[in-house]
């Protein structure tokens, strides 16, 4: 099934390039040039990385990978047969993730065992951080900058930012992406609805104060993940999804060709849908390979973890350096995820260590949702999705976990663990005077009334 729904994707957005996409947006070099013998060799492709990739949603890792293939590899199959491309980059492509996806199979990493608190004190600790973040704002008079109206966002971010210390511009993304939506989860997980309503307001304040829209709609969106994580046939529902969501842009196109007079209403889905979200990506990630396969390799040099011992060879960083030479602007900056950037490094060898990277990223995501007990895959899942989203497709490393806040999430899921020492939820109940379940399995979670009735008992 899973088989049959990414090659109907590839059908699907091959049948969008060449009908909308290149009409439309051929200015931005799009064209449709296709080659027969590309597109069997995209289909066995296809073929190969969805046996690979698990059908059964049992961890984090498994939507993870296929949210790579659905954004990113499909896609870049179909320009590779669309556009006539040579076969070096996306064998390249195809090899690394093989790696990734294999390499996970292999390595063996555990949570660190001294990260331990009840979700009970997670919740008032990340309540305390939110508090204090939003009093230090404040205090600092950015109350002046406060702004609620989505259209006025870039008149504020500029002003907003620069009333507050740079160590907040470590500070905010963390708050917005991390602190507030695994707040907002936990919260209605536990039927703490008044918590929940806070942290809806949080949201909107961070929205606010910072003019930065990802908060407004993060907590949503993890709330989203969270609700339908619980099914393990989730790659299915996903893949199936995302098919809708093509066909629908799809179909708002025609409609925006064919009907006179629409003002405007159609063609935005299909605008935002199919050629920002399914076609951006991957060919920026052809930009990236073109570039740096004749220039030099960046090699880390734009980052603290070289010391500022290797002299960075460009005036611009990367994705301003790749909106000058394709896009004719030094403001357009194009952002790529850990493949892009991966080749940036150090070319296809940079590849391979972002793909090694990358899947030990995704064990530790994987051991954490293990050990945390009932539901802990849905939580972990849903609390790590949107930094590894942009790790996947628009950021690089380091900055996926200074600026997006990988660092907080991996240290909060960490903690993702009310159990006794020993393990024993049911032991715990019986000892705290709770009737036993027999429902109950060993490492299940414990209700924060119950596990704070054992420590008194204890």
């Amino acid at each position: 099934m899973l088989l049959l729904l990414n090659l109907a994707m590839f059908v699907a957005l091959t049948f969008g390039y060449e009908n909308f996409i290149v009409p439309l947006y051929g200015y931005e070099g799009y064209v449709f040039q296709p080659d027969i013998t590309n597109g069997y060799a995209a289909v066995i492709a296809i073929i190969i990385l969805s046996i690979i990739i698990p059908a059964t949603f049992k961890k984090p890792s498994t939507l993870f990978f296929q949210l790579t293939m659905v954004f990113i590899l499909i896609p870049m199959m179909v320009l590779f047969y669309a556009e006539g491309k040579s076969w070096e980059y996306p064998a390249q492509v195809v090899t690394a993730f093989v790696f990734s996806v294999g390499l996970l199979r292999f390595i063996k990493i555990d949570r660190p065992r001294s990260f331990f608190l009840s979700m009970d004190a997670l919740q008032r600790l990340l309540l305390f951080m939110v508090l204090i973040y939003l009093g230090s704002i404040f205090a600092m008079g950015g109350a002046a900058y406060l702004n609620f109206d989505l259209s006025k966002v870039y008149d504020f971010r500029t002003d907003a930012a620069d009333n507050l210390p740079g160590i907040f511009g470590y500070i905010s993304p963390p708050m917005g992406k991390v602190v507030v939506p695994i707040g907002l989860v936990l919260s209605l997980l536990y039927r703490k609805y008044v918590f929940a309503s806070l942290y809806v307001i949080f949201g909107f304040l961070i929205f606010g104060l910072t003019a930065n829209k990802a908060p407004l709609f993060n907590p949503f969106l993890v709330l989203f993940i969270y609700l339908i994580s619980s099914s393990k046939s989730l790659t299915i529902k996903f893949n199936l999804g995302i098919l809708l969501v093509i066909l629908l842009s799809i179909g708002d196109f025609w409609l925006a060709f064919n009907l006179e007079n629409s003002d405007g209403l159609f063609g935005w889905l299909g605008t935002l849908m199919l050629a920002r979200m399914f076609f951006l990506p991957p060919e920026i990630n052809y930009m990236y390979h073109e570039f740096f396969s004749s220039h030099d390799w960046v090699l880390f040099s734009d980052s603290k973890i070289t010391l500022g011992l290797l002299r960075y060879p460009y005036p611009l960083d990367a994705p301003h350096m790749i909106g000058r030479y394709y896009f004719n602007s030094d403001l357009t900056g194009a952002n790529t995820g850990w493949i892009g950037s991966g080749y940036m490094h150090a070319g296809f060898a940079g590849m391979l260590l972002y793909a090694a990277m990358t899947a030990v990223i995704f064990k530790y995501v994987d051991s954490c949702a293990r050990k945390a007990g009932d539901r802990g895959v849905e939580l972990v899942t849903a609390a790590t999705v949107i930094p590894i989203f942009s790790l996947i497709t628009s950021s690089d490393l380091p900055t996926t976990f200074l600026t997006h806040g990988l660092w907080a999430n991996m240290i909060l899921i960490a903690c993702f663990r009310n159990r006794s020492p020993n393990d024993y939820a049911e032991l715990v109940r019986m000892r705290s005077g709770v009737k036993p379940s027999s429902t109950v399995q060993k490492g299940a979670l414990l209700n924060p009334r119950e596990h704070n009735t054992y420590l008194k008992r204890s």
